[in-house]
């Protein structure tokens, strides 16, 4: 079962770590792009807690409040005062003197004085700090379960000194520099709320872990064990070392402590799933992780079970991890590994079990979902399948397509089975593999199943000479076919993209072509960001380079530049959406609403009273939500406006009355059909 806990978990069991994001054009980068932004806990988000890493907000740095740890009070012992000692451990170390015979100070080692600084603590609860992307957030989601099935107890990490909590997990990212420094922030204020004795031990988890495990200890001295990315099963062991520690242990154990634990860092890291699954015990003779020979091992961590941190309308399902793709720029391949693609039946089990605790709305999700199944036999590339037409993608061809397609019918008819309505969206698609079978089919299942008409597919660039140096695999021309592609043969189609801005090389006519290219496809969302140099990577070397880097203040004002123009698009389509509302006639001769027309699922209730505003005549509540075109936490909202209660995550039917920037203002339809009924007399 999915072990919700959105009222705890949001904000209070961890800092979470969202999307990434722009906030000028409300849209995530791509893997590639400068930053990844973690939740900032404003009225955008419910419950979103962390810090901000390179992205800005009304033209400021976001900074999330620091934990500040409480001060250990001094306490005395035959009249001395010992600080951070009980008075047990200090007859301990007074004997540990005099075996030593000497009773100077700082003449115990140092080993024995880490070992009795404090007297052992019960391990019983854990907090846990999740940072970067959903695949990520997944991560945590799961590793939660775990160990509060194990019978820890998850707290918060916003109060003081993480909570209180007896054991801190830090599931990092690694993903680009300054994910990295956010990471190791976190990190080491962890190690001093311990070092202060307000926790008793720090595990690391995620993908800084994967990509840095010989650096971890340097950067940051202190750290008790340490998971990676293909590990995340032992969190418990790691947090409660030899499996002890659970609220309630057998007769005649102890509870686990950081006194337990030995004094060098255990790790679990693999090399890759294919090492992780040997040592699991499965079979994997004849099997690889080359990522598109339909051979791979797949993805077969479980992910169900989780402790979700999303509020309970809507959750991620992962449908792969890593990529086959080698982008000049990414780092994700070598901290992921190449594709693997979770089984099918697996999926929609997964998804069974989110519909049924409430989820409304699937967001899709993975490093490349696009490619599905290449990597295991079952995708849209495989044999027969690749020569898919239109005629077959309606009815029951699509589950004969494989791939994708084949995923998301089996998906839309699960919705349909088991609640009758939802929101499927994908996520991460990648335009090389976007191919014209797969427009025909997403047009269909937009058309008579559960997929919403929303993509979001990263793009990096408009410029050809760009998109080579970048190792794209794609061509403007391929691009903007896709895109109009989806635009025509899907009604209200939303896309949205991320760009790179300074990738080294880029000159003023990549710039411009670029400029050209988001003006011409019109896109809802777009995030731009500045390149951001990642050692070990094929850009990484070319920005070495003097005659290719690209200077920062360069980088900026295109950047500027890119999101000027798109700020531009957003604001005049949404004024125009507005428009359709006629404020003195707000219905037509046959009493319907004027106006665009959208479902809006709500997120949240503000505390704010609604004012007077264009379509807005009396007081009222405000509620954040979400059109179809918006997803969480990356995308502009849609504030509506209601004189009844609305409940979070239901789906109302609304008419836009106003704009206001990259967001919409609306009222419910049925508020404003209300019609006055005479009593006919006879």
């Amino acid at each position: 079962m999915v072990l919700t806990c959105f009222g705890l978990a949001f904000g209070v069991l961890g800092r979470v770590g969202a999307l990434p994001f722009d906030p000028m054009t409300k849209s995530s980068p791509a893997r590639g792009s400068v930053a990844r932004s973690v939740r900032s806990g404003s009225a955008r988000s419910a419950a979103n807690a962390g810090k901000q890493a390179g992205a800005l907000v009304a033209g400021k740095k976001v900074a999330a409040k620091k934990v500040a740890g409480k001060k250990v009070a001094p306490k005395k012992v035959a009249g001395k005062k010992v600080v951070g000692k009980t008075a047990s451990a200090a007859k301990k170390i007074s004997s540990a003197k005099k075996a030593a015979g000497t009773t100077k100070p700082n003449s115990i080692p140092r080993a024995a004085k880490r070992h009795e600084a404090k007297a052992p603590r019960p391990i019983l609860t854990v907090s846990l700090v999740s940072l970067g992307c959903p695949k990520n957030l997944v991560d945590s989601e799961k590793m939660l379960g775990l160990l509060a099935e194990s019978g820890l107890t998850p707290v918060s990490s916003q109060a003081e000194g993480f909570g209180g909590a007896d054991a801190v997990v830090v599931n990092t990212c690694g993903f680009l520099e300054a994910s990295k420094e956010e990471s190791l922030s976190v990190i080491k204020e962890a190690i001093e709320a311990k070092n202060k004795g307000l926790i008793q031990r720090v595990v690391v988890a995620g993908c800084l872990v994967q990509r840095h495990r010989a650096k971890m200890l340097e950067w940051a001295p202190g750290i008790d064990a340490m998971v990676g990315v293909f590990d995340r099963d032992k969190i418990v062991e790691a947090v409660a070392p030899a499996g002890v520690g659970v609220a309630t242990p057998a007769k005649g154990s102890k509870h686990a402590s950081a006194l337990d634990a030995s004094d060098r860092p255990n790790y679990w890291i693999a090399a890759n799933a294919l090492v992780a699954a040997d040592q699991r015990g499965m079979k994997t003779t004849g099997l690889t992780v080359n990522g598109k020979d339909g051979k791979g091992i797949g993805y077969f961590e479980d992910d169900s079970s989780r402790l979700r941190l999303t509020p309970r309308h809507y959750a991620y399902l992962r449908i792969s991890e890593g990529c086959n793709q080698n982008c000049a720029f990414c780092t994700i391949p070598s901290i992921r590994g190449k594709m693997r693609s979770k089984p099918a039946e697996r999926i929609v089990a997964e998804a069974r079990e989110l519909l049924l605790d409430g989820a409304h709305e699937l967001l899709m999700i993975g490093q490349d979902t696009t490619s599905y199944g290449d990597d295991i036999g079952t995708g849209l590339s495989s044999g027969l399948r690749a020569n898919a037409s239109v005629a077959n993608v309606s009815g029951s061809g699509l589950a004969d397509m494989g791939g994708l397609p084949s995923l998301i019918k089996s998906l839309s008819d699960t919705v349909g089975e088991v609640s009758g309505s939802g929101w499927l969206r994908l996520m991460y698609a990648y335009p090389t593999n976007f191919t014209q079978p797969i427009i025909d089919a997403f047009a269909a299942l937009c058309a008579k199943g559960f997929l919403i008409p929303y993509l979001d597919i990263p793009l990096q660039h408009g410029s050809d000479r760009l998109l080579s140096l970048m190792r794209r695999n794609v061509t403007r021309a391929q691009q903007g076919a896709v895109i109009r592609g989806l635009q025509k043969q899907v009604p209200g189609m939303a896309i949205r993209t991320t760009f790179i801005s300074g990738f080294p090389g880029e000159t003023e006519a990549d710039h411009n072509e670029l400029l050209d290219f988001v003006e011409e496809m019109n896109f809802e969302n777009v995030g731009i960001f500045e390149y951001s140099h990642e050692a070990g990577t094929v850009a990484g070397t070319m920005e070495e380079d003097p005659a290719l880097a690209v200077a920062p203040e360069v980088k900026a004002r295109r950047r500027g530049e890119v999101m000027a123009l798109q700020q531009r698009i957003v604001f005049d389509r949404n004024k125009a959406v507005a428009a359709k509302f006629d404020e003195k006639r707000p219905l037509d001769g046959a009493g319907k609403v004027s106006g665009v027309v959208r479902d809006v699922i709500i997120d949240a209730g503000l505390q704010t009273r609604g004012r007077r505003t264009t379509g807005v005549v009396e007081a009222g509540r405000l509620y954040q939500g979400r059109t179809t075109s918006q997803a969480p936490q990356i995308d502009g909202m849609t504030f509506v406006h209601s004189k009844n209660e609305l409940a979070t995550g239901e789906v109302v039917r609304c008419v836009i009355v106003d704009w206001d920037g990259y967001d919409l203002i609306a009222r419910p339809v049925a508020e404003l059909e209300k019609r006055l009924s005479l009593t006919v007399l006879r």
